[in-house]
């Protein structure tokens, strides 16, 4: 959906026709396909310290930047009610915070919001702890329903770096030139 919308004023007529048409039945599968409590979960990315291996954070986190309507609001909750104590996000409620659940639970709050909420600051707060002590371990990720589980070094940093990006556009700081 996010493809979709940034190719929108770049088509032609019959194209934006299509892909509008594509996003709605898009939307709606991800409406049907919304939990009781207002989570996604992902098909490829789950968590092995959870009891069914999945990964809502992770997949509501990632549907959130591209939903729009009214299952937008539950999830939203679902993710705001799923932060620690200690400003994080793991895999799932009340898991062991994690850099990639909290720097994509972090993207998906300030993408979705206007201003600075707590959530926000206290999960930003708490990658800039990670950060400060190079404490920036790769958790276990993987496809949960072949338990095929890898820890990739890249998504700390490239989770972070989107998550900061979001927060940065929602402060309105100055770009500076490279």
């Amino acid at each position: 959906m996010l493809a979709w919308r940034a190719w929108e004023g770049q088509v032609s007529l019959s194209a934006a026709v299509k892909i509008r048409d594509a996003a709605a039945k898009a939307l709606k599968y991800l409406e049907k396909s919304q939990g009781q409590g207002g989570q996604w979960i992902p098909l490829w990315f789950g968590n092995q310290a959870t009891l069914d291996d999945e990964n809502p954070a992770y997949g509501t986190a990632k549907v959130l930047m591209a939903m729009q309507g009214p299952a937008k609001k539950r999830g939203m909750d679902w993710l705001l009610a799923a932060q620690n104590r200690d400003g994080g996000w793991g895999g799932a409620p009340e898991m062991e915070s994690s850099v990639e659940e909290t720097a994509l639970a972090v993207a998906a709050l300030a993408a979705n919001s206007e201003k600075i909420s707590d959530a926000i600051e206290r999960g930003t707060h708490w990658l800039f702890e990670r950060i400060q002590s190079e404490e920036m371990p790769a958790s276990p990720i993987g496809f949960y329903f072949a338990k095929l589980w890898y820890f990739e070094k890249l998504y700390p940093l490239v989770f972070t770096v989107g998550a900061l990006s979001q927060v940065r556009r929602l402060i309105h700081l100055p770009q500076t030139a490279p």
